[in-house]
């Protein structure tokens, strides 16, 4: 991508701190491409941002490689889904806007990536690839504004953790994929082994 004010706004942040309860063992270490999904989308991001960080729990914390940021999930926001990694990425880093993608999808690529910049609306707060066939926003593969973040604690502080909920209520812009697959996750050891059959 040559636009290098995109790339210079945006951090990237790779969620992996999910329990992977369907899928038995943890998603982010399955191998879609050259390497665990982890260090795949942290290489597919890079050229995007100005820094890429895993955002991981502390178990995760130990085994992630030399050389690879990351961000461990603060225990205050424990148990809320994937607004806790958001909730620690905006206070550790509150001038940063957060280019996300979830390790459940294995079939995003980069012109994906770029199409979602493309239609980024920065006042809107938030822009994620939306699912029509569910009429559904997918937060796990979006763009945050730093300004959201005071929401997403007002949110907090609400108990309403649901980052589809907050989508909706501040009328995030929603990006149709360029093909379904962007949006296809992969949650249960069924699914992940009927790629290959």
């Amino acid at each position: 991508m040559t636009n290098e004010l995109a790339k210079n706004d945006l951090a990237g942040l790779v969620l992996c701190g999910g329990k992977s309860t369907r899928m038995g063992f943890d998603k982010s270490l399955l191998q879609y491409h050259a390497a665990p999904q982890l260090y795949h989308l942290h290489h597919l991001l890079l050229p995007f941002c100005s820094h890429v960080w895993i955002s991981c729990n502390q178990v995760q914390a130990q085994n992630i490689d030399a050389g690879i940021n990351y961000i461990v999930d603060d225990d205050k926001f424990n148990d809320i889904g994937p607004m806790k990694a958001l909730l620690t990425a905006f206070e550790k880093f509150p001038n940063n806007n957060f280019l996300v993608v979830g390790c459940d999808y294995p079939f995003i690529n980069a012109t994906d990536i770029e199409h979602l910049i493309s239609n980024r609306k920065r006042e809107h707060f938030a822009s994620t690839f939306y699912n029509s066939t569910h009429d559904l926003y997918e937060p796990m593969i979006g763009i945050y504004e730093n300004e959201i973040s005071k929401i997403l604690l007002d949110q907090w502080d609400k108990k309403k953790y649901s980052l589809q909920q907050t989508l909706k209520l501040i009328n995030a812009t929603k990006v149709l994929p360029l093909h379904n697959n962007a949006v296809r996750s992969v949650d249960s050891f069924e699914e992940y082994t009927g790629l290959s059959s």
